[in-house]
């Protein structure tokens, strides 16, 4: 029979489960975040279309990338575009929460939001920048396509009120090392089983 008496845990124990707990909170936090949600970056070229009142529109081509960068169920999205030709430059910055289901922005006058089939939409008013912009596109783990627009509300960078700027982002990525072994054992018919070393299968091989 048990013995009836009570042993209270080590303050070491209790440290130790506490521990523990959070490891697996943050083990649980990673497993629910999307596939596109990594940190990696989405590279590649952008198309940037230019119209404003009284002059002929213009097109030019550059360089850009994106990324979330994940904290603990946060996540910031990074977007930036270059066109040195022109001395383009795009830098967008949101702060928002990511979960299994997607992402979302924080609130405020732009907001952005990728659904849970990857679908990106967003937008809004800046009255700061007196910019109004406009967010569609689609994400997957290796590809992300977004079109942004924006609209002048001042004359800026030498580009009068009434401007339009159209960017067109056609970025991409390699698997991960995960997902491309998940994919060739699925064709074979077989599961994937994550080394107790270092959490990914072995190179080439399936269980």
């Amino acid at each position: 029979m048990p013995s009836p008496r009570t042993s209270l845990p080590s303050h070491a124990a209790i440290r130790g489960a506490a521990v523990l707990c959070l490891m697996l909170s943050a083990v649980a936090a990673h497993a629910q975040a999307p596939a596109w949600a990594d940190g990696r970056s989405f590279e590649g070229p952008v198309t940037l279309h230019f119209t404003a009142p009284g002059r002929t529109a213009r097109t030019v081509h550059g360089t850009g990338s994106a990324r979330w960068l994940a904290d603990a169920g946060s996540a910031r999205f990074v977007l930036q575009a270059d066109e040195p030709r022109t001395n383009t430059r795009v830098h967008l910055v949101f702060e928002g929460n990511i979960t299994g289901s997607g992402w979302r922005s924080a609130a405020g006058p732009v907001t952005l939001a990728v659904n849970p089939d990857g679908r990106i939409t967003g937008g809004g008013t800046d009255p700061a920048l007196q910019r109004t912009l406009a967010f569609a596109g689609v994400v997957h783990e290796t590809t992300l396509h977004l079109q942004t627009h924006t609209a002048l509300a001042r004359a800026e960078g030498g580009l009068p009120v009434g401007t339009e700027i159209t960017a067109e982002y056609a970025l991409t990525r390699p698997a991960s090392s995960l997902s491309s072994a998940g994919e060739d054992c699925r064709r074979q018919g077989m599961n994937v089983v994550p080394s107790r070393s270092t959490g990914l299968p072995p190179r080439g091989t399936c269980p």
